[in-house]
Formats: C-alpha cells, sequence, structure tokens
C-alpha cells in the first residue's frame, strides 16, 4: 500500500540518524501484512518527576506556556503572569534546568508538541480557565484598536468560560 511504501524512506532515514536527541531505529518492516518499527526504548522520568526538581512558579510558567501554544515571549509571559521579572527569571531558570523548555529569541519554547500536550492534558480545568482568563485580560489591554487582538481577547476569555459579551 502506499502508507507503507511511504513510510520505508522514513524508517531508514531515521535508521541512519546517531544523535543523543533522538530514538535509535533498529529494524523496520512489515509482518502478516502490518508494518513495524523496532526503537530503542528510553528509561527515563515522567513529566511529573522532571517538574518535581523545579519549583511550583515553574510549573506555573510551563502550563502558561502549553496553554499559550508551544511557545511564549518572555515580556507576554511577565505580563500575563503579573510577575516581576526577577521572579520569571528564577522561574525560567529552573523550568529550563528541567529540560522540557528552551529559550530562542527571547521567548520561551516547549521542546515539543508531545511535552505540551502532556502538560495540557494534565492541567486542571480551573488552572487552564485561568490561564486563558489572564490571556484575555493581558490581551484586552494590549489591544486598543486593533480587531485581531480584540477577536483573540474574546476567545480566550470564551475558553476561560467567562462572559464577554458587553
Amino acid at each position: 500500500s502506499r502508507t507503507r511504501r511511504d513510510a520505508r524512506p522514513g524508517a531508514q532515514a531515521a535508521a541512519a540518524l546517531r544523535s543523543s536527541h533522538v530514538v535509535q531505529t533498529f529494524d523496520y518492516g512489515v509482518h502478516n501484512g502490518v508494518p513495524f518499527i523496532v526503537m530503542e526504548l528510553l528509561v527515563g522520568q515522567s513529566l511529573a518527576d522532571r517538574l518535581s526538581t523545579a519549583g511550583t512558579d515553574a510549573a506555573v510558567l510551563l502550563e502558561t506556556i502549553a496553554v499559550l501554544g508551544r511557545q511564549a515571549p518572555v515580556e507576554d509571559l511577565i505580563a500575563i503572569r503579573g510577575w516581576p521579572e526577577d521572579r520569571l527569571t528564577a522561574a525560567r531558570a529552573e523550568l529550563m534546568a528541567t529540560g522540557l523548555v528552551v529559550e530562542e529569541g527571547g521567548a520561551l519554547r516547549i521542546v515539543h508538541d508531545l511535552v505540551r500536550a502532556a502538560v495540557d492534558a494534565q492541567l486542571p480545568d480551573e488552572r487552564r480557565r485561568d490561564i486563558h482568563a489572564r490571556v484575555a485580560s493581558w490581551l484586552e489591554g494590549a489591544a486598543g484598536e486593533n480587531v485581531t487582538l480584540l477577536l483573540r481577547a474574546s476567545e480566550a476569555k470564551n475558553r476561560a468560560g467567562l462572559d464577554h459579551v458587553p
């Protein structure tokens, strides 16, 4: 099938990669009509284990970035969280030490979409709504007459469960 044909070059390319950042691929093929890939088993820490080494502020910062998408400018995070810069700097350092976030061009980025999805999945609805409410408030303050930002603020209010009709 087309899927099996398309999978072979990808599996071959993955098998050729050698990096500490890539899971090793050992074999691939089709058995009884079912494609398979044999990959390295990584034993490591869970998301909770990684975050246990960081403080509460680092976890809150990770949750905020996850709700925003996959990355967020540091200046925006300061405004959204309402934290002084030194508090965010400390949380950022703890969070970066977990290896779950990197800083690129003044923004913090979650290292992989699966990490973002895992953070989002474990986030209690109340905290998610609080983050959306904070984002809505920040966007409204920054929007002025910018219709796009006002729309994003309205969407964030909706996700926060807030009445956004004047």
